[in-house]
This record gives C-alpha cells, sequence and structure tokens, in this order.
C-alpha cells in the first residue's frame, strides 16, 4: 500500500488443489494391513494357530473388515500365553488402536490434517486446499490453507476480513458459483459490496434441511455431508412446469454410512440409504435470486 501499487478496488476469490507428499489409505486398508501382520507374527510362534481364526471376510467393505478384525482379537485374547510374547502383543495393540482410534476418522494418514477432497464427481485428491484473494494487479491480499474435504464458500468471510485488515479497500468480490451461498450474500449486503458470482443450487433451486451438514461441490455438482464423504449420485423427481415443487435428491454410500463416526442424529441403523433432498421453488425466486 506505500508504493500505490494497488488501485483496483476488486478481488478475486478462488482456490487452489495441494497434493499431500504423504500417502493416502483407507481404514479398511489399516485393518487388512496390521491384522496380516498379526497372523503371520502368531503363525512364526504357534503354526496351530491357523485353523483357530476364522476365515478372512467374504465381503469386500469396511464393516465385514472391522468385525473379522474384532473376532480376530477376540479369538488371540483368548490364548493369554501368546500375548505375554513382545512380538505379537505389539502386533495386538497397534490393531487394536487402530479399530479403537482410527475409527473415528474413516480415512487414515500418516498427516492427519490432509483429506480427500474432489475436483469432479470422479476425481479426487488428497491434500490441500489453499482459498486466496487476488487484485486485478495480481497482488495476493489473503489466503487461507484448510484440508481437502472442505468447500469453497464458507471462507470468503475470512479472505475478505483479512483483504481489510491489509488495509486495501473493497467494493467488489469476484468468485464462482461456490462463493454464492446465502452467507455470503448475506455478507455483501451488510458490507455495501458487490458480490459478482453464479448462484449456489442450495440458493437458485430452493431451501433445504440441515444446512450446517451438508455442503455443495461445485466442482462435482454434488452435496458433501461434514465428514467429507460425497454423494455418489442424485436424481430429479417430480416434472417441469407443475405447480408442486420439484425435489434433487443426493443419495449417499450406504456401507460407509454405517461405520461413519457422526453417524448418530444423520444415519438410522438398519436403513437401505441414506439420501439428502433440495427443493426446487416452482414459484418466484426469493430475495436471494433476486440479488
Amino acid at each position: 500500500m506505500v508504493h500505490n501499487l494497488i488501485k483496483s478496488k476488486i478481488i478475486i476469490v478462488d482456490a487452489t488443489h495441494t497434493k499431500s507428499h504423504y500417502n493416502h489409505k483407507k481404514l479398511q486398508e489399516v485393518l487388512q494391513e496390521r491384522s496380516k501382520a498379526l497372523r503371520k507374527t502368531i503363525y512364526q510362534y504357534s503354526e496351530d494357530m491357523k485353523t483357530t481364526f476364522l476365515k478372512k471376510p467374504q465381503k469386500d467393505n469396511l464393516e465385514a473388515e472391522l468385525t473379522y478384525t474384532q473376532e480376530l482379537m477376540a479369538a488371540v485374547e483368548k490364548h493369554e500365553t501368546l500375548l505375554t510374547l513382545p512380538a505379537i502383543s505389539q502386533k495386538f495393540n497397534y490393531l487394536k488402536e487402530s479399530v479403537e482410534d482410527d475409527l473415528e476418522h474413516l480415512e487414515v494418514s500418516v498427516k492427519e490434517e490432509a483429506r480427500v477432497g474432489h475436483k469432479t464427481s470422479e476425481t479426487s485428491f488428497y491434500g490441500y486446499k489453499n482459498h486466496i484473494g487476488i487484485t486485478d494487479e495480481r497482488i495476493i491480499t489473503a489466503c487461507v490453507v484448510i484440508s481437502g474435504e472442505q468447500s469453497d464458500g464458507k471462507y470468503l468471510p475470512s479472505l475478505y476480513q483479512n483483504t481489510k485488515e491489509a488495509g486495501v479497500d473493497i467494493e467488489t468480490i469476484i468468485g464462482d458459483a461456490a462463493y454464492s451461498g446465502k452467507g455470503n450474500i448475506q455478507l455483501a449486503y451488510n458490507e455495501k459490496i458487490h458480490l459478482v458470482s453464479k448462484l449456489n443450487p442450495s440458493v437458485s433451486k430452493g431451501h433445504r434441511k440441515e444446512e450446517e451438514q451438508f455442503e455443495y461441490n461445485k466442482d462435482a455438482g454434488l452435496f458433501v455431508c461434514l465428514e467429507g464423504h460425497m454423494a455418489v449420485r442424485k436424481a430429479r423427481t417430480g416434472k417441469k412446469n407443475q405447480k408442486k415443487n420439484r425435489v434433487i435428491t443426493h443419495y449417499f454410500d450406504i456401507e460407509t454410512c454405517k461405520v461413519c463416526p457422526s453417524k448418530e442424529g444423520c444415519y438410522i441403523d438398519g436403513a437401505q440409504s441414506k439420501t439428502y433432498s433440495i427443493t426446487i421453488k416452482s414459484g418466484k425466486y426469493l430475495f436471494w435470486k433476486r440479488f
């Protein structure tokens, strides 16, 4: 600001993807590797245990792997003499730790802050998102780094506030559809600035329930839950040009929901599906659409 390099009062906001240097593994893979290591170590001391352990799970999903792992640990605990051997007890405790601790994070890595995000509905990445505010002069005024699974739009207030604190005058903010949620529109209205952004479907297509629990990923065109799990497909019901509201329903992977650490209040045990719907308004748009 001292050298008067910034003359425009326009800030462009966007997010870039950064891949993590570390490897990413799903919990199912971690359980398989650690249970295999435990069995292999036990067989070195007692081959007879091969007839004691249950067969490996036939179903290839996390729930089946968790059940098998718990049954494996229960079988080992019945043979206390084995657990007195340091090599076995170490592998056993390592596996037990993965069930008790890593279950809280459906996807495990050696670096906790990195998470799986989505560039499109078919393409994911493991790492971080860098939210950036930049002027017409290509000068970065603010940057917020977050884990990869989080949506873009909710960080506009931070970019705006950090840019203001840097002494930059702002009259207009330009961003894609990720930044046009109701909260950001309200911020622009309160601050008396212009927000140039294609309307987010959560605004232009109607109201939705549990607004704080699901966020729209504009790159994939699907909703994502708080745990970072994206809907696997979506379907539209109702007919066009009817007085009744139409609904877009997003469907989530039921196997993931069954073992999700945040399933309480979200997924009902025994349910055959987990969906999230938004209603498309049949009448005139509300204030947000007029904005």
